[in-house]
């Protein structure tokens, strides 16, 4: 009988082992591979929105920077930096208290992110008021070059990337306080007429 034990222990192992040297490289590669054709079919034509996003994160922001936001999907999964999805998809229990109080402003101050991505033409109303921003500085950065298309009028939506300083000075071109509205494009973005004609063609 302990043999019999033993015997299918050592089965047990084995197939284990079977699994690991064959299984999870197996899945690598193909989300590897999977990886290579998104790449491949976003850069032909057409960026996708949330990868065009991520690339700018990759080429402008640092990989240790957190950045907070909603529909994060693609853009999470391209960066390299830390995205946090607003949502509350993918984050912790305690976020719940934010989902329900509409806080998210406050949570991003408080969790200190360096960087938030908003929307030109928000799909929905977001209280972005935080309780005190007071220590707060915000600048807009970058807008992405292809839409986001929302809504049964697939309307024209655009990312935003705001920077956000904390206890400094708020010296051009930072202004004082968190972004409560969504920012016309600067010098430097996609021009504000371009926008506008854009996403109310």
């Amino acid at each position: 009988m302990a043999r019999l034990g033993k015997r299918r222990i050592l089965r047990i192992g084995l197939v284990g082992l079977f699994v690991l040297a064959v299984l999870v490289p197996c899945t690598w590669i193909l989300a590897h591979t999977l990886q290579i054709q998104y790449r491949a079919v976003a850069t032909r034509g057409k960026l996708d929105p949330g990868y065009e996003l991520a690339e700018w994160l990759n080429r402008n922001i640092s990989d240790q920077d957190r950045v907070g936001m909603f529909d994060a999907g693609v853009t999470g999964y391209f960066a390299r930096a830390h995205v946090v999805n607003l949502d509350g998809l993918v984050n912790s229990p305690e976020y719940l208290s934010v989902l329900r109080t509409g806080r998210f402003a406050q949570y991003v101050i408080d969790n200190r992110m360096e960087y938030v991505i908003t929307y030109y033409s928000p799909p929905y109303d977001l209280d972005w008021g935080p309780a005190d921003d007071s220590n707060v500085c915000h600048r807009l950065l970058h807008v992405n070059e292809n839409p986001a298309l929302w809504g049964p009028d697939r309307v024209n939506n655009y990312f935003q990337v705001i920077g956000l300083r904390y206890d400094v000075s708020c010296i051009e071109p930072w202004k004082p306080g968190f972004p409560f509205q969504p920012l016309p494009p600067t010098k430097g973005t996609l021009p504000f007429e371009l926008a506008l004609k854009r996403t109310f063609p």
